[in-house]
């Protein structure tokens, strides 16, 4: 682990000129030795700075027998003079002139970065295809050998302005287009699986700077992104009982509007700025949210499985639709669905005791509340009954971890809770 300055020295001859990043300036032929120079004052011999060279790169740039302006091994070897400590490494790759060199190219980076890296990557220089190629290995590398990417650079030579009858080269940093990557992969995670726990490392991990320094675009980014986590983490923990305010650690509705409220005032933020091109992901997350604008038990129940079906949380999803048939009964028939009483020792009983046809003189309830529950017997239908049985049957399956006489395949659950979502729908628009 340490830190790794990696750049490619090509073989053009590169005049001497100022290269300029922030409120930085210096001039030399190579960006090698501007990049190093900023970047590399506190670097021990841990850290490395890496120079992939082809054979004529390395004859001509990195160690020129009979120019000695065109060497850039003696500039940085120079640097150590100056207390800089890095360790100068130089390797050999081929010159890229066929995919499978390209591939030996990818493997020569990657096999130069370590376990837990800060990689710095310069692509200034190089074969056409290097930025391709850099942002593939770098975050193949974050996968693999979980890496930092510290900062991406390049020096746009062909830009330089004239100073004074000096050339003025600027110095891109590139690094937020890794970023937009990292927000893109976050976000169709989310879409796809329905969990919002990348979107937020990222948020805190590549706004960490802005962050710090209290930016408040930053700042707004970051609130909606937590809140969006907290929004799915509330779906994952079942929070279903409709809660206002300041709820949103127990609530998916309080939550879910915590999060809308984040997202308006992103959206607002950062209609304008280096911000802006988050927008359109964050639109994707607005429209597959918008199901959660409701103000009702049962219809936040109804909303979650759904939600909970399209993203194979399938014990969830059980668990929803469980809680949402009793609320749809509490509805129809007058008791009052928040009450735990009338949940589950009334309707929950009166559902098991029509679906069983049991006596009443073999009930095993509360006598406080067995008229209640033998009115509400004779009114329940008997399909309904037999209907949350069945999703009853299999929450207990899942909850019990496989322990039942009658252990379900894997492959019955998604079916079968995706047959008893549409008939509880059903049922609904049918009332």
């Amino acid at each position: 682990m340490g830190k790794k300055f990696i750049s490619i020295l090509g073989t053009n001859d590169y005049q001497e000129t100022i290269y300029n990043l922030g409120d930085f300036t210096f001039k030399t032929s190579y960006i090698q030795e501007f990049l190093t120079r900023y970047f590399c004052k506190d670097w021990d011999k841990e850290d490395k700075v890496i120079i992939f060279l082809t054979e004529d790169a390395r004859k001509l740039n990195w160690n020129n027998e009979l120019i000695s302006t065109r060497r850039l091994k003696t500039k940085l070897e120079s640097l150590k003079d100056e207390g800089y400590g890095f360790t100068i490494l130089d390797k050999d790759i081929p010159e890229g002139k066929n995919e499978e060199e390209i591939w030996q190219i990818f493997r020569c980076i990657f096999d130069e970065i370590e376990e837990g890296d800060e990689v710095i990557f310069d692509i200034t220089h190089g074969f056409r295809s290097l930025p391709m190629l850099a942002l593939t290995v770098l975050n193949y590398a974050k996968v693999v050998k979980d890496i930092k990417i510290l900062g991406i650079y390049y020096g746009a030579f062909e830009l330089n302005k004239n100073r004074d009858s000096e050339f003025i080269v600027p110095v891109f940093d590139l690094t937020n287009f890794d970023s937009i990557l990292e927000w893109s992969y976050a976000v169709n995670a989310f879409l796809k699986y329905g969990n919002a726990k990348h979107i937020s490392d990222v948020a805190n991990i590549s706004l960490r700077e802005k962050l710090i320094q209290r930016d408040p675009d930053a700042i707004a980014v970051r609130n909606f992104a937590n809140s969006l986590n907290n929004f799915t983490s509330a779906i994952l923990t079942c929070r279903g009982k409709f809660i206002e305010g300041f709820g949103a650690e127990k609530s998916i509705y309080a939550a879910y509007q915590n999060m809308k409220n984040n997202l308006m005032d992103v959206k607002d933020r950062c209609s304008k700025g280096p911000l802006q091109m988050l927008l359109p992901l964050f639109d994707k997350i607005e429209k597959r949210t918008k199901d959660f604008d409701l103000r009702d038990n049962l219809h936040i129940g109804i909303a979650t499985v759904g939600w909970c079906i399209e993203n194979d949380l399938i014990e969830q999803a059980y668990t929803a639709l469980d809680e949402a048939a009793i609320t749809y009964v509490c509805q129809r028939f007058g008791l009052d669905e928040t009450n735990s009483i009338h949940r589950e020792e009334i309707v929950a009983k009166a559902l098991n005791i029509k679906a069983l046809n049991r006596p009443r003189d073999t009930w095993k309830i509360d006598k406080e509340y067995e008229e209640k529950i033998a009115e509400l017997v004779d009114k329940i239908d008997k399909d309904f009954a037999d209907f949350y049985q069945s999703i009853k049957g299999i929450r207990n399956d899942l909850n019990h971890f496989g322990y039942t006489d009658n252990v379900k395949k894997i492959s019955d659950f998604k079916r079968e809770i995706k047959n008893l979502y549409d008939n509880f729908k059903k049922i609904i628009s049918n009332q």
